[in-house]
């Protein structure tokens, strides 16, 4: 959990007004998790930071809105990889603002330090990945499982398995001629997710340019954040 060292961080996280594209699974989640912390939630014209979880058929539509009306974007859609440097690109054009992570949670950002860690310590062995989700997910490898394997540099994707309501686990498995070395990261909910878009939103205010989950951990490290 991050914890912020600052009284006057606090009231300017509660003042924000946060606007939201996506009323599926993850828009609840993040709409009762911002009600629960005293966010203000608006229409996205009267917010100081919109949070897409919509579908990916229209966040680049979503991006250019962003853009043309100078608020900033917090993108949690995945399934648009063909686009992302489109948006990147208008972004970086303008004087605005966005932060694409295909998953928020912050504990995920250090599973993958651990396993890049890993990686290291373990550079002999053979690596592979399998993530599950939802059967109404419809990107597979999930976008975490993609990021996770460029890191990496697996040869082989993820094998994806779609089942029930499984929020998401993403495992890694490292295999010799002797032993096999598991590590797994296991949402409970998608609790995490929301929280970390969030806070995410607070972060992004006041700033230009494209940015990751990596950029604003980094960014929170350096300012000496309690994490």
């Amino acid at each position: 959990m991050i914890v912020l060292d600052s009284m006057s961080t606090w009231i300017m996280l509660f003042s924000m007004k946060i606007g939201l594209f996506g009323k599926g699974k993850m828009g609840t989640v993040v709409t009762r998790l911002a009600k629960e912390k005293g966010y203000h939630l608006v229409n996205p014209v009267d917010a100081d930071v919109c949070i897409d979880f919509s579908h990916s058929d229209v966040v680049l539509d979503h991006v250019r809105w962003s853009v043309d009306h100078q608020t900033p974007l917090i993108i949690g859609t995945t399934g648009w990889d063909e686009q992302i440097e489109i948006a990147r690109s208008l972004v970086e054009k303008s004087q605005t603002a966005a932060l694409f992570s295909p998953n928020f949670s912050l504990s995920v950002a250090y599973f993958k330090q651990l396993l890049i860690f890993a990686r290291k310590l373990l550079s002999d062995y053979s690596v592979a990945g399998v993530e599950f989700h939802h059967n109404q997910k419809q990107d597979a490898p999930s976008g975490t499982a993609k990021e996770i394997a460029a890191a990496l540099h697996m040869p082989a994707p993820f094998a994806s398995v779609r089942c029930g309501n499984i929020p998401g686990i993403h495992e890694v498995l490292f295999n010799s001629p002797y032993d096999t070395i598991r590590l797994i990261h296991e949402a409970h909910n998608r609790d995490s997710f929301a929280a970390g878009a969030i806070f995410a939103a607070s972060w992004i205010k006041g700033k230009i340019g494209w940015y990751t989950l990596d950029d604003m951990l980094g960014d929170l490290h350096s300012a000496h954040h309690t994490l």
